[in-house]
């Protein structure tokens, strides 16, 4: 949590603080009172918990680390990236999603006068909205509450020594799990604060209408081509090449132009306009005469003409094998069918 957030989070808790206590004083009626004043006790003791806690630096990212080399996908097809950060300080940690679920939480001693411990704190599965959840140690267990008055929360042990994990009403788990030292008693208890922080690592794609990734790093295919997706964290970039082929098949060519060249027949061409066309077929008077063409201009034969006029087409072939509708016809004249001038 960066010092600006740590303000700001702050600044939030004491302002509802600082509401409940002048709504508290200027009520008069003795229901009021008693819920303002419970509601006051549980703002404070967030406040406090807040000040107690011991906050760590955060550590920069030294490399990055991404769970392919590049992507071949159809229209449609969907796949999880994984993305790690080598940081300063030695760790590896799983930067895949835009944000991750954080927490501010402390055994403090001093302000709760707790016997036991909370050892762990596991909240790595938390997909939810932050929240406050203060546990409280029962006589039958473990009594829990949260900021967002949920009703139903139940503390459920594991099959682990110790360990206990929080679910809803229906036995929903909500991804908090905690380990205690066993020497807890009645009346302990703890806040723990989880809330949502960045990673860091964010992703575009440079042809957008080739493919798309969400912040979670689930990357679609849209339609057919090549492009790449940047993922980013801090300083450090990874281009990761996808090619995306696409169901449909592709746009045909335009033939541009046709020359006579000592060589032979000269047909130059605009590419199809589907970004995963691959080659092209051309044809005389619909016959197939060459195929495998990547760039124009492509060259034929005289021969093929047989010194006749005769029309010449083409078509695209995608990366699926998918062949486009045949181009505009255009008509080609052997040299010694053009008029003389």
């Amino acid at each position: 949590m960066r010092a600006k957030e740590i303000l700001t989070k702050l600044g939030t808790l004491e302002q509802k603080r600082d509401e409940v206590s002048s709504a508290l004083i200027e009520t008069s009626y003795r229901e009021a009172k008693l819920v303002l004043e419970d509601s006051l006790k549980k703002y404070q003791k967030k406040v406090d918990a807040f000040l107690n806690t011991e906050f760590e630096p955060l550590s920069s990212t030294a490399f990055l680390m991404v769970s392919h080399k590049n992507l071949n996908l159809n229209t449609g097809d969907q796949v999880q990236l994984n993305v790690e950060a080598l940081t300063s300080d030695g760790v590896t940690r799983n930067v895949t999603a835009e944000l991750r679920p954080a927490m501010l939480f402390k055994d403090i001693d001093n302000l709760y006068n707790n016997k036991g411990l909370i050892t762990t704190v596991d909240i790595s599965n938390y997909k939810y909205e932050e929240r406050t959840v203060e546990i409280v140690k029962t006589t039958n267990g473990f009594g829990v509450g949260d900021d967002r008055e949920t009703q139903g929360l139940q503390v459920i042990a594991t099959n682990k020594r110790n360990e206990y994990r929080i679910v809803n009403l229906n036995g929903d788990y909500l991804g908090i799990t905690f380990q205690t030292d066993g020497k807890e008693e009645v009346g302990d208890n703890w806040l723990i604060y989880v809330y949502w922080a960045s990673t860091g690592t964010t992703y575009s794609v440079k042809d957008k209408y080739i493919a798309k990734v969400s912040p979670e790093g689930i990357v679609t295919g849209l339609s057919g081509g090549t492009t790449d997706i940047v993922i980013t964290n801090g300083v450090h970039e990874v281009f990761l090449p996808i090619t995306v082929v696409g169901n449909e098949a592709p746009e045909p060519p335009a033939i541009t132009s046709v020359n006579n060249m000592e060589s032979g027949v000269e047909v130059r061409f605009d590419y199809s306009t589907s970004p995963d066309s691959e080659t092209y077929n051309i044809f005389v008077n619909g016959v197939l005469v060459l195929t495998g063409v990547e760039h124009s201009p492509a060259k034929l034969d005289h021969n093929i003409f047989n010194d006749k006029v005769s029309v010449i087409e083409m078509t695209a072939i995608n990366l699926e094998g998918k062949e486009s509708e045949k181009s505009n016809a255009f008509q080609y004249k052997p040299l010694d069918e053009l008029p003389t001038t």
